[in-house]
């Protein structure tokens, strides 16, 4: 169990470093750097604090840099601003949730962060230390809590939890949230007919509300599952959250009635390594190697020249803005690469690649315009839109390692030119009966040759000088050929956006 602390004391100089929490403004100059962050940090309303460039800002802990205010964090080339979490386990996010002004981060390092404010992983072998249970009896026989061998994704430790001829439930202690939050959970369940498994959470006390339901008339197992659950839209910042696992029975004349789960990687958490209800506007940054997803935002996210890469759960997700990339990528992520979950998604020189699930989804328009999607576990694209959608110069390969399908259609239209789809005639496509894919002047399904997972393409590929014709490489390299464009995210009028050399 990652136990979390609050300590909020003032911010003091200790040689040449900072600790700080509780509330801040002003400047974060060189001189102090590097930045300890110690405890919950808030710039309030009517504040502002800025970061200077060169600045280091370490999480010791499970805190958020919660901004309410404004915060200017323009780095440079030469000097990037970095926030990271302390030695190698991700530990601190970054809020926007109820800032004043839209979120601007430029020439900035962003790495090793952890969404949650709540952890349990139970390696420690104690439940106890923030857990509570109850165990009812009836005839006799109890149900048990303790902590049982093999949990999730071939840890040691999880939480058992079993009702046994009447019910057991477990209750988490309360930890402080802000207005975006996420409970997520690892379980695999174990149920005799009539008896359930069920997810309770509540805030300040007030009633429980149910979030999840396993079980039915008949017996059931099932393996390890993850599930993760977005309350915001009913919290507030400062609100107190507890999480309820019920296993609960129904007694009937059977010899036994049991529900059995298991529980694992029990968090509670803010949904990403940066978070904002605001347009998010990240430009010249990376952002890497985060727990939880690597920005998550209820409005826009706009990219230039931005990667973000490794994040444990998606890459990006907009809750119902558009998402934008340009001269940008998405790798690495454990689930989708891109989720426009109720806004239009479009990429300009940019890949989405070896991502765990799809590359991209959305359910409004798809603009792809000079992009690769490659190597990701699941398809290219997830189409759910009674839309007309587009796909030009661009390289669709690789993807969805069992059925090799680039794109799924649910409905609308998706209208492709001067593009390279790996089965596009055949196995490529999967939706043809909902929606239509017009396949366009000057494409073709013939191996990219890339020379790296990133969609560099070699000097003999076929997608080379492929391009719309009356379209040229601005910058080359990264263009190969003649000044004819190439597809993919190097080629282009606008690859000037990976450097090179202009023509």
């Amino acid at each position: 169990m990652k136990k979390i602390t609050i300590t909020l004391i003032l911010a003091s100089s200790m040689g040449f470093a900072t600790d700080i929490s509780g509330t801040v403004s002003g400047t974060w100059g060189i001189d102090d750097s590097p930045y300890y962050v110690v405890g919950n940090t808030t710039v309030s309303s009517g504040q502002t604090l800025t970061i200077e460039p060169g600045v280091e800002i370490v999480f010791n802990g499970n805190y958020c840099l919660q901004v309410n205010g404004t915060l200017s964090c323009v780095g440079t080339s030469d000097n990037k601003i970095y926030f990271h979490g302390a030695g190698d386990t991700p530990q601190g996010s970054i809020s926007f949730d109820e800032a004043e002004t839209a979120p601007v981060l430029t020439h900035c390092r962003i790495e090793n962060l952890d969404d949650r404010v709540f952890i349990d992983d139970f390696e420690d072998g104690l439940w106890d230390d923030v857990w509570d249970a109850t165990i009812e009896s009836s005839g006799g026989a109890t149900g048990s809590v303790e902590i049982a061998n093999n949990g999730a994704n071939g840890s040691d430790s999880c939480l058992f939890v079993r009702g046994y001829e009447s019910d057991t439930y477990v209750i988490s202690e309360a930890v402080t949230v802000s207005s975006i939050c996420k409970i997520s959970f690892n379980l695999r369940t174990t149920t005799d007919p009539f008896c359930y498994v069920e997810v309770y959470w509540r805030k300040n006390g007030d009633e429980w509300v149910a979030i999840f339901s396993e079980g039915g008339n008949s017996y059931d197992t099932t393996p390890w599952r993850y599930y993760s659950f977005d309350i915001s839209e009913s919290v507030s910042l400062g609100d107190q959250v507890e999480l309820r696992f019920f296993s609960n029975i129904y007694n009937t004349n059977n010899d036994r009635d049991n529900a059995d789960a298991y529980w694992d990687n029990v968090a509670i958490g803010t949904g990403g390594a940066i978070v904002s209800n605001e347009t998010v506007n990240i430009s010249n940054t990376a952002i890497s190697n985060n727990s939880g997803y690597g920005i998550y935002s209820k409005d826009n996210i706009i990219l230039t020249n931005t990667g973000v890469s490794n994040s444990g759960g998606y890459g990006i997700y907009s809750k119902s803005g558009d998402i934008t990339l340009t001269g940008s990528y998405v790798k690495g992520s454990g689930g989708y690469g891109i989720f426009a979950d109720d806004g239009n998604l479009t990429l300009k020189n940019s890949y989405v690649a070896n991502n765990g699930a799809q590359g991209v989804y959305t359910s409004m328009v798809l603009d792809l315009d000079y992009a690769v999607i490659a190597y990701n576990a699941e398809e290219g694209i997830q189409l759910e839109s009674n839309q007309f959608s587009t796909i030009d110069n661009s390289i669709l390969w690789h993807n969805d390692n069992d059925d090799h399908q680039q794109i799924s259609l649910s409905n609308g239209i998706v209208n492709t030119t001067y593009s390279n789809v790996q089965g596009s005639s055949s196995f490529g496509i999967n939706g043809y009966d909902d929606g239509q894919f017009v396949w366009g002047a000057g494409c073709i399904e013939s191996n990219p040759v890339f020379t790296d997972s990133s969609g560099t393409l070699s000097a003999n590929s076929p997608c080379v000088d492929a391009a719309a014709p009356w379209q040229h490489d601005a910058n080359m390299p990264p263009g190969l050929g003649t000044i004819v464009a190439d597809m993919g995210a190097y080629g282009g009028p606008n690859n000037t956006v990976w450097g090179g050399t202009a023509i």
